[in-house]
């Protein structure tokens, strides 16, 4: 049976969103539905707050790349569509 490998511990939470906040973007993997990685990055307005999040999945067995290969390949398309929506934000 799967289990999500959601994060439940607070600490460990905590060290995932300073994380995120640091790289601009988090990735995860199987966190909610198996066979799933989804990578995701806030939205700005021009102000530079954050109004809200922009992410996308991709299913692991029909995309057998590594966690870092994924994340070059979705990160500047994800990039792309946070600036645009920045600019009419």
């Amino acid at each position: 049976a799967f289990t999500p490998r959601t994060t439940t511990d607070p600490a460990t939470f905590l060290r995932d969103v300073h994380s995120a906040r640091a790289l601009g973007y988090w990735s995860t993997e199987q966190q909610l539905t198996p066979g799933l990685r989804g990578i995701a990055m806030p939205v700005k307005d021009r102000k530079g707050e954050c109004v809200g999040a922009i992410g996308t999945t991709m299913p692991m067995p029909v995309a057998p790349v590594s966690r870092e290969e994924a994340v070059a390949r979705l990160l500047p398309r994800l990039s792309e569509t946070v600036q645009v929506l920045r600019d009419v934000l």
